[in-house]
């Protein structure tokens, strides 16, 4: 079954949750060996039968067995990149945005990869070790060094290599969860999902492929910027706070900007979509979230304008509400998430899992629920 925040497999360019998600469950009701998704083992609270649990099995297996050799992604020519042995390289670093959050080597994590999958509560945020929170394997042992070095070993000074880098290292990240999504976890679903399900499955991996090549198309600009220095001001950077209990490393095409107007058609495949990343950066005092983006385009510009007009007392609250809401790359603080009271954590975790049409950003709900929080 689609992931909740993926496109759509029937073409109108929605998000998953927001379109055929209920009627898909629906149908999967009346059928044997149907495949669940993320969202549904939550809804469910971990009560799969017997079938969809081998299933999850065959699946995992398969998929793990079948990761993409990608060798490392820097590029060293025009149109050449270095391929040499990658190693797993952290999308946010490890040590100065992880550590600085985790509790007993552990962050809560939305990553479908996150031990929630596998525990026996309703919560969306899972414990995962700093090791494995937010590795891929992008980079040599040289590259994952040297590249980012002005971002892994040095405070936040505003420059356009450092915006660059962030941005950089999260396209890089997408672009790998995509092949892994596309020539490991799909051929796997879709050589064990019955019938009636090929069709959204067939639908999902079209969009997955476009988006692929969108992701590409986006680091071939950029390997050209890092290769030539040709950093330009396409960033925008806010700080929210030396406290702020959330990290992330991510890209998205935005469908909506921070007002709810539309930004990208996702349902018009014709017309070519920008991303932009979402990225945290720790220093001694103060945490920096910066939006990187790598070419000019009107859509992009509309996104972040929306979020400059934000009030700015409101602009640390509507960053996290972007970070659990639509970005994959999302760590929280254990401990932080612990110290929110119950009923604000359920409005929170309720519009994570929320599939009802209409409720695109902003939603007040989880941004007053947040508000007060962060």
């Amino acid at each position: 079954m689609p992931e909740r925040n993926s496109p759509c497999p029937c073409g109108s360019g929605k998000k998953f949750k927001y379109c055929c998600k209920n009627s898909f469950r629906d149908e999967s009701r009346h059928q044997d060996a149907s495949i669940p998704s993320y969202s549904e083992i939550l809804e469910s609270g971990f009560q799969l039968d017997n079938e969809q649990k081998k299933l999850l099995g065959k699946i995992a297996r398969s998929t793990i067995a079948a990761e993409p050799k990608i060798g490392c992604l820097a590029p060293v020519l025009s149109g050449s990149l270095c391929g040499r042995k990658s190693i797993k390289s952290h999308t946010v670093s490890k040590s100065r945005e992880l550590g600085s959050i985790a509790e007993n080597g552990f962050v809560l994590s939305t990553n479908k990869k996150a031990t929630s999958v596998l525990s026996e509560s309703r919560n969306p945020f899972g414990k995962i070790p700093l090791k494995e929170a937010s590795a891929f394997p992008g980079f040599c042992s040289h590259h994952d060094l040297t590249l980012f070095k002005p971002i892994d070993d040095e405070d936040w000074s505003g420059s356009r290599e450092q915006a660059f880098l962030l941005g950089y290292r999260a396209i890089c990240s997408e672009l790998f969860a995509k092949l892994y999504q596309s020539e490991a976890f799909l051929p796997a679903v879709m050589s064990l999902a019955p019938s009636f399900q090929q069709d959204y499955w067939r639908g999902f991996q079209e969009g997955t492929n476009l988006a692929l090549k969108q992701l590409r198309d986006t680091k071939r600009i950029a390997d050209d910027q890092l290769l030539n220095n040709s950093y330009k001001k396409r960033f925008i950077a806010v700080s929210l706070g030396r406290d702020f209990p959330i990290r992330v490393g991510g890209c998205l095409a935005p469908d909506f900007d921070f007002q709810g107007r539309q930004c990208f058609d996702l349902s018009d495949y014709e017309t070519p979509v920008q991303n932009i990343s979402m990225a945290t950066h720790t220093t001694s005092g103060d945490v920096v979230g910066v939006f990187t983006w790598f070419a000019d385009c009107a859509e992009i510009s509309r996104f972040c304008d929306s979020f400059c007009n934000i009030r700015r007392d409101h602009q640390r609250a509507a960053f996290a509400q972007a970070c659990i809401e639509i970005c994959e790359h999302t760590y929280l603080s254990p401990e932080w998430w612990q110290s929110i009271p119950e009923g604000k954590a359920s409005k929170i975790s309720a519009r994570f899992l929320d599939s009802t049409p209409g409720k695109r950003l902003p939603n007040y709900l989880i941004r007053n629920a947040l508000y007060d929080c962060v």
